[in-house]
């Protein structure tokens, strides 16, 4: 059975924007499917999930925007979880921002929360 998506903009796990119309997709947890409304069209929400993490995963982020954009394409992390591994020191800092604080790349978060310790769960519909 295919679980259907649906597109408004209510807290869902981002799609990107459709390639037809650019309106912003977000599909239900554990969809599959995710549906344009504008344009009636259906796209497989896995691989444009990969796709959104492999333009972001040079990304350099704080904690809590690492927790966010995880969370945004179906990985169930929380900023305490992404701050359990920097004090464990299996993230590690990859740079700083205007304020000193340390940033992270979000790669080697991605990387902890689909095989590391204390695994990320994918959100289920």
């Amino acid at each position: 059975m295919v679980v259907a998506a649906s597109d408004t903009h209510e807290p869902g796990v981002y799609a990107g924007p459709c390639d037809i119309c650019g309106d912003e997709l977000y599909a239900k947890p554990g969809a599959r499917v995710v549906h344009c409304r504008l344009c009636n069209v259906d796209y497989d929400v896995e691989p444009r999930r990969q796709k959104l993490l492999k333009k972001a995963e040079s990304k350099l982020l704080g904690a809590a925007d690492i927790a966010r954009v995880l969370t945004g394409v179906g990985l169930k992390v929380t900023p305490e979880r992404v701050r359990t591994w920097i004090a464990r020191e299996q993230l590690k800092p990859a740079g700083i921002d205007r304020a000193r604080r340390p940033l992270y790349r979000l790669r080697d978060a991605q990387r902890l929360a689909e095989q590391g310790p204390f695994k990320a769960t994918r959100q289920a519909a």
